[in-house]
């Protein structure tokens, strides 16, 4: 889990630092085949953070977002935002019936997991999902771009296909 500190330069951030508005706009043209013509979505934003990228969607798509997130200070952001379904739940354990979402984001979280407890943090969000549901997946990779930035928020690993 982040440094509670650490939300306030998020949200200062999010809207305008490049870095942010470079990784909506890549996730959103990565999903976009996936996701044209479909509104009034259930979907979890699992590790919501302070909820800006969920604001986002539900005033871009008009989804339903259910933002969760295991911290209570990201939470505060979330709320303030007017996310009012905001959570606060571990990845591990959702508070969800079975298939329950039409899709579910998961964007830089896993680099947080222990590793090992990845695969049981992907079958937690897929049984979440509906059949057919929509995993969004956005993970650091590049060990070389890991800086003492990414150490002080307490990421624990990146991701590389081999």
């Amino acid at each position: 889990m982040m440094p509670p500190a650490e939300y306030a330069n998020l949200a200062s951030a999010e809207e305008t630092f490049w870095w942010f508005r470079g990784m909506r706009q890549i996730t959103f043209a990565a999903a976009a085949p996936h996701l044209n013509g479909r509104a009034n979505w259930k979907v979890l934003e699992a590790g919501c953070g302070t909820g800006y990228f969920a604001k986002c969607l539900e005033q871009e798509r008009g989804w339903r977002l259910f933002p969760v997130d295991v911290s209570p200070e990201g939470l505060r952001y979330a709320r303030a935002l007017g996310l009012q379904r905001a959570l606060q739940a571990d990845i591990a354990r959702l508070p969800f019936p079975h298939a329950s979402f039409d899709a579910a984001l998961c964007l830089d979280v896993l680099v947080y997991a222990r590793p090992g407890e990845e695969a049981a943090l992907l079958a937690e969000l897929h049984r979440v999902l509906l059949p057919g549901g929509l995993l969004i997946l956005r993970a650091a990779a590049l060990n070389a771009l890991r800086s003492r930035h990414s150490q002080f928020v307490g990421e624990r690993q990146r991701f590389t296909r081999r």
